[in-house]
């Protein structure tokens, strides 16, 4: 890529980025509203497990702890199973 306009180099930076990232988006849809809230909140916005907790209306941050491995349990068994096909 090093021929390449920058401007055109960073438009295919973004559609690699964006053709690695579908699967993750579709695997995300499929785990469900609660799954993919506390995913998305975690790992995207950065909110710790106790404003999780606050935030999506949890018992307590351990509930949240342990439905998060679930949900990540799920998601990397759907992103293997799709990766297989």
């Amino acid at each position: 890529m090093p021929d390449m306009p920058e401007r055109a180099r960073n438009m295919l930076e973004q559609m690699i980025q964006q053709d690695e990232l579908a699967p993750i988006k579709r695997a995300l849809t499929s785990l469900g509203e609660s799954c993919r809230r506390i995913i998305w909140e975690r790992e995207y916005y950065g909110y710790s497990l106790e404003e999780i907790s606050h935030r999506l209306g949890f018992s307590s941050v351990k509930s949240v702890s342990s439905k998060k491995a679930n949900c990540l349990k799920r998601l990397r068994a759907l992103l293997s199973e799709r990766k297989k096909t």
